[in-house]
This record gives C-alpha cells, structure tokens and sequence, in this order.
C-alpha cells in the first residue's frame, strides 16, 4: 500500500498549492469529498490489519467484516465524482486528485477483501 501513498499524497500537496481549489474548499461538503477520497481507501489499510488472523480458520472474521469494504468499494465513485462536479474553477486538479487516488481505492479494496476473508492470492 506505499505505493499508492507515494502517489496521493505529493498529488494532495500540489493540488493545495492551486489558489482556485483552496477557495472551493471553503464549502463544507466540497471539503468533506476532498478529504473524503484520500481517507476512505487509507481507512481501509488499519481496517485489514484488525482481521490479518483471518487466514487461521479457527479465528474466521465474521460476516460484517466485510461492510465497510463494500461501502468504500461502491461510496467511493460517488464521493470522487461529488468532489469534481462541486469545484467549479477547480474540476481539472479536482480530477487529477481524484485519478491519482484510483490505485488506492481498487488496491485497498483488494487487500483489505483478502485480509478479511483470509484467502490471500
């Protein structure tokens, strides 16, 4: 998962440094999807280590162990498309933003679905 921190988080920095993004952050909802893309898919990293015993049937995850997985897998595009359509002035760094997160998103869900079922590739 360092990789797609690598990514995000220069990506995250540059898109602050833009005058036209900060002025849209001003709205609270426009605030909460930005910070929203990252933190969604970087919760999910902690969320998987929690359940890492998986892999021993004697310490099976239960069967909700795996909502919050689904909620980030399918909350996520809504989210990301929430933050470009809220930033007028801002949509293209929005969009970079948001593609730069891509990675995170679908390997988060990944590893986090495999720590939790206990089945590794």
């Amino acid at each position: 998962m360092i990789y797609p921190l690598l990514l995000s988080v220069p990506v995250f920095a540059v898109v602050l440094m833009l005058k036209s993004v900060r002025a849209r952050l001003t709205e609270p909802v426009t605030l909460a999807a930005f910070l929203g893309v990252f933190l969604l898919w970087a919760a999910l990293i902690p969320w998987g280590a929690l359940w890492l015993d998986a892999m021993d049937v004697r310490n099976a995850s239960p069967k909700w162990a795996g909502w919050p997985i689904a909620g980030v897998l399918f909350g996520w595009p809504v989210v990301g498309a929430t933050l470009v359509i809220r930033a007028k002035g801002a949509r293209i760094a929005s969009a970079v933003y948001v593609l730069s997160n891509v990675p995170g998103w679908l390997l988060g869900c990944f590893v986090c679905a495999m720590a939790v079922s206990g089945d590794w590739i």
